[in-house]
């Protein structure tokens, strides 16, 4: 392969491992956020819950996880 295209393809898969970075980010964050609001929304409903510890939320979440 000539230079030109070595180097096309690696701004490439520079670029694509960027977005992925930054999107794995993204999803991160989303999750987080989404995991404080069920949180919240169950401690403002411990009469229907009972009481729940983040930790029980998070053991809940491993068992769904894939």
């Amino acid at each position: 392969m000539s230079g030109g295209i070595v180097l096309r393809r690696f701004r490439i898969c520079y670029r694509l491992s960027r977005f992925c970075y930054k999107e794995s980010n993204q999803m991160t964050r989303v999750q987080q956020e989404q995991l404080a609001a069920i949180f919240q929304l169950l401690r403002e409903n411990q009469e229907t819950f009972g009481e729940v510890t983040e930790g029980d939320v998070e053991e809940q979440l491993k068992l769904y996880s894939i």
